[in-house]
């Protein structure tokens, strides 16, 4: 019976041990498995990011080359504004007539048919220094803008050339 017995425990002992070898397989088995799937979630994880990170760059590099040329563009057109502003304005301009108030406006007329030439518009005096040239024969200095119905004359300076203005004759009337 000793043998039947020492036969049994040596058959339990071996099958504990094969039982041990399965379960200890089994748990690195599950142990590696886990591994490989934090790496692929890892994976994921950072290829996710490089889109991310390639959808910002597109998008940046998109915007930049909108707004550069968008600027360049706008300095351009500044600089044309500018070049045509002082191409319009010529350095000093005169004009001789006589001074007229209309509608509450001096104006500058001529003394053939004393017809409206200009607007008077006083630039570095008031504008009532106009009021004692009314009547007058004057050559005015400045800056001819036009942009309306009339040209406005900006003027800087003012001179008398007659106390009176009256329609002068023609050279056909003369004769």
């Amino acid at each position: 019976m000793f043998g039947v017995y020492q036969i049994i425990a040596t058959l339990t002992l071996i099958d504990s041990a094969e039982n041990y070898r399965s379960r200890r397989r089994n748990t690195i088995g599950e142990g590696v498995c886990r591994l490989a799937r934090h790496l692929h979630e890892f994976g994921e994880r950072q290829a996710a990011m490089r889109q991310a990170t390639t959808r910002f760059v597109v998008v940046v590099t998109i915007l930049a080359s909108g707004i550069v040329p968008q600027a360049a563009m706008a300095s351009q057109a500044q600089n044309q504004s500018k070049k045509a502003e002082q191409q319009k304005k010529p350095e000093g301009a005169s004009l001789t007539g006589c001074v007229d108030q209309q509608d509450g406006q001096f104006v500058l007329v001529d003394d053939h048919d004393l017809k409206v030439v200009a607007n008077l518009d006083a630039e570095g005096f008031p504008t009532e220094g106009f009021a004692k040239h009314v009547g007058s024969k004057v050559t005015v200095r400045g800056i001819s803008t036009t942009g309306g119905p009339r040209t406005v004359f900006k003027v800087r300076s003012i001179e008398t050339v007659s106390e009176t203005c009256a329609p002068q004759a023609t050279q056909r009337e003369k004769k």
